[in-house]
């Protein structure tokens, strides 16, 4: 279970996974950081929680994640993000496959709209069973503008979200991974 993948005849199985983070920036007394503003205390708390299974040419994973930041002078925020993705072989070799991921800005934030994405795409597999030689397709297509997520959801133009104010921002990825 070391991959989001099960190709045909594996054993089936599950993985239930979860984590807490919690971090403080104390009022250290320091009056500027790094980017010149004045150093204010924040807690923040983080957690995870993920469930995975697959069988035998199939998988199904799904994750929740949470953050709650309590920044002194300003308001608290609880923001949360959502992933389910799967996928299918549909032959030895190869595998197609889907995904929806959501980030849910908390709506007290000036540009805390939430932001969904979804994903479909396929694997082949250059040696059945085995991960040596993989080529993966894939089309994204981001459904909400990145703008009135922009508080959480940060442009990344290295995968085609750019930062604009319109919906259905769509990119295509080819990839070769080659294992040695």
């Amino acid at each position: 279970y070391k991959d989001f993948t099960s190709f045909r005849g594996g054993a089936a199985g599950g993985m239930v996974g979860g984590a807490v983070h919690w971090q403080t920036a104390g009022n250290t007394g320091n009056t500027e950081t790094f980017s010149g503003t004045p150093a204010t205390e924040t807690d923040m708390l983080t957690y995870t929680l993920d469930v995975s299974y697959e069988g035998s040419g199939w998988n199904l994973y799904g994750a929740f994640v949470g953050r709650n930041t309590e920044t002194a002078g300003s308001p608290d925020y609880d923001d949360f993000g959502a992933l389910l993705q799967g996928g299918i072989f549909i032959s030895a070799q190869t595998e197609l496959f889907s995904r929806w991921d959501a980030v849910f800005p908390d709506d007290s934030r000036s540009s805390g709209e939430d932001f969904h994405t979804l994903t479909f795409g396929a694997n082949h597999y250059f040696f059945p069973g085995s991960h040596a030689a993989k080529l993966t397709a894939d089309v994204q297509w981001s459904l909400d503008d990145q703008v009135g997520s922009g508080s959480v959801v940060k442009v990344n133009e290295g995968i085609g979200l750019l930062p604009t104010t319109g919906d259905d921002q769509i990119s295509f990825r080819l990839q070769m991974q080659v294992l040695f």
